[in-house]
C-alpha cells in the first residue's frame, strides 16, 4: 500500500487476526511522513498544552483573569507540517487524509473514561462547500461514538480571522434541542486556537446542567 501523503510505498504486513477480525489497518502514512507532525513536548502549558516555558501561558492566564477555566489537551503542534495537512484535508477536499492520526487520537481518547465525546461542528455552510465534517469524519473513522448536541452558525471562516477577532466571537453554536446532557463531557476539535470557540461550548454546556467539561484537539 502507499502513503497518502507521499505516496510512497508501506511495506504493511498484514496479520491472520486482522482477516479474522475484519479490522482495519491504520497505517495509512509512512514513518517518514508521519515524522514530520511534531507531538507537544514537555515544554507546554499545563492548561492547554501551548508549547512554552511558563506553567501558564498568557492565552490562560488572560482566560483566568476573566473567571474562564481551560482544561484542555492537544496531541500535536500546529506547525508548518500540520498547517500543511490541514490545508490539504479541509480546504483541498482530501477526505482520506481523515486517517492520518486514528491510532494516536483512540490512544488519547480511551483514557477519558466515562466521557461523552462531543464534537465541535461545521457551519451548513462549510458542509456545503467541503461535502463532510472534519472533526466528525475523523471520529468516525477512529470508530468513536459521539454525541451531537451543537449546530454552528454560519459566519465567516475562523481561519480568516486574526486572533482578537477570534476572541470577541460570539454566538457561534446553538443547541439542538431534545438531548439528555451527560454529567462528564470531552469536547473534540480539530485545532485549538485562542479558545474562543472551545469556551463558547463550554459555557453553552454548563447551562444545560454538564459537570465536568475537558476539551482534547488534534493540534495546538
Amino acid at each position: 500500500m502507499t502513503c497518502i501523503l507521499c505516496s510512497k510505498f508501506i511495506n504493511y504486513q498484514l496479520k491472520f487476526t486482522d482477516i479474522i477480525f475484519l479490522r482495519k489497518n491504520e497505517n495509512k502514512i509512512c514513518q517518514k511522513c508521519l515524522d514530520s507532525f511534531t507531538k507537544i513536548s514537555e515544554n507546554h502549558c499545563k492548561r492547554c498544552c501551548k508549547s512554552c516555558m511558563k506553567e501558564t501561558c498568557n492565552d490562560c492566564q488572560n482566560w483566568l483573569k476573566r473567571g474562564e477555566e481551560v482544561n484542555h489537551q492537544a496531541i500535536y503542534k500546529y506547525d508548518e507540517a500540520m498547517r500543511e495537512y490541514f490545508k490539504m484535508y479541509k480546504f483541498s477536499g482530501h477526505y482520506q487524509l481523515r486517517q492520518i492520526f486514528a491510532q494516536e487520537i483512540k490512544k488519547v481518547i480511551k483514557t477519558y473514561k466515562n466521557y461523552t465525546v462531543i464534537p465541535i461542528p461545521v457551519s451548513s455552510e462549510r458542509l456545503e462547500e467541503r461535502g463532510f465534517c472534519q472533526v466528525t469524519a475523523i471520529l468516525e473513522w477512529c470508530d468513536i461514538p459521539y454525541t451531537q448536541v451543537f449546530v454552528k452558525n454560519d459566519s465567516e471562516n475562523q481561519s480568516t480571522k486574526n486572533k482578537q477577532d477570534r476572541l470577541e466571537t460570539k454566538g457561534t453554536f446553538s443547541i439542538i434541542k431534545g438531548n439528555n446532557f451527560p454529567m462528564k463531557v470531552l469536547l473534540f476539535d480539530d485545532i485549538y486556537t485562542t479558545g474562543s470557540t472551545i469556551n463558547q461550548a463550554r459555557h453553552m454546556l454548563r447551562q444545560e446542567g454538564v459537570k465536568e467539561i475537558k476539551s482534547l484537539s488534534i493540534a495546538r
